[in-house]
């Protein structure tokens, strides 16, 4: 697959203050701010503020507020050309199928087409932005025994990502279907290259109501800033150690449960899909991929956890 040649610098003012405050004997702060300065985006400045409440001598509780960011790395802005070759489902070749009752491995390629993903680098990209928040406590049960949990919540603006190659035959079906046949034409997505159109299967695709298409050959893709992502979850924590007279042992189980995952699609071409998803003029079966609820979807994990045990003696582990 090509890839082009490329190049991008950027030059990085930084500077933070961080404070720690023992505000009384049981209870501290900390107080933190980071500006940075980006010479190809805008400046960013967040800050923070996490506080530790000694209850009383085994128990802890601990929480904070935090901003953070990050900024789009030199590929994304930067990249002339990248060209990638996916399996892709077309949506508008399964919806002629669908419409007329048409088994889509009947139709040309069974609208299953090996496609080429052209991604380029936009240089209006503006960093990623979030709000953390977290509220949790640490028990000391024993000497050696103790247990975490800690709730959680990531608010993230403009995250970077590409619409999708499938995303993009959704709007493409949008606009035939808003066509219908009388101007087959039109470019119903520029970003969408077709090949020839399958005579086979034109019959088809004019029962459906939409224009004629011909096989998915591209999908030329900007990185863009999408809408706000919102994950959620809590932390557990188990951890145990042991001295004895055949060594050290280290007991750990940590682990990880998301109660939401959701990536809203309210702005573009993504907001444009998405209300006609949900207004009906796109039918049910299609959905925006990487978009909406996430759990346990698209490679993305409800729970994680992770155990370890661990002896050590001497210059031995």
């Amino acid at each position: 697959s090509p890839t082009a040649d490329n190049s991008g610098e950027r030059d990085v003012a930084s500077l933070m203050a961080e404070f720690a405050i023992p505000v009384f004997k049981n209870f501290d702060l900390q107080a933190a701010l980071r500006y940075e300065d980006f010479s190809d985006v805008k400046s960013t400045t967040v800050g923070k503020l996490a506080f530790g409440w000694r209850v009383f001598e085994p128990l802890l509780i601990r929480g904070s507020w935090s901003e953070a960011f990050r900024a789009p790395n030199l590929v994304t802005i930067n990249e002339a050309l990248v060209v990638r070759t996916n399996t892709r489902d077309d949506y508008v070749c399964l919806y002629a199928a669908y419409e007329t009752g048409t088994d889509p491995d009947d139709m040309d390629g069974d609208c299953d087409w090996s496609t080429q993903r052209r991604a380029t680098g936009s240089e209006n990209l503006k960093p990623e932005e979030s709000t953390n928040t977290s509220i949790g406590m640490v028990w000391d049960a024993t000497d050696n025994l103790t247990f975490t949990l800690d709730f959680w919540s990531i608010e993230k603006e403009n995250t970077i990502g590409l619409f999708g190659e499938e995303n993009h035959t959704k709007l493409d079906l949008l606009n035939r279907i808003r066509a219908g046949t009388s101007n087959c034409a039109q470019d119903f997505n520029p970003a969408v290259g077709r090949g020839d159109i399958d005579e086979d299967d034109e019959p088809l695709y004019y029962d459906a109501g939409i224009c004629p298409a011909g096989q998915l050959e591209y999908v030329e893709d900007t990185y863009t800033n999408m809408s706000t992502r919102l994950i959620e979850g809590y932390d557990i924590g188990v951890y145990y150690s042991k001295d004895t007279d055949v060594g050290n042992f280290d007991f750990k189980f940590v682990g990880s449960k998301y109660e939401k995952y959701r990536q809203d699609g309210s702005e573009g071409a993504a907001k444009e899909v998405d209300d006609a998803i949900k207004s009906g003029e796109l039918p049910d079966w299609i959905s925006l991929r990487g978009y909406g609820d996430l759990m346990s979807r698209e490679g993305n994990s409800d729970e994680k956890f992770h155990t370890s045990l661990r002896w050590s003696r001497n210059s031995w582990s």
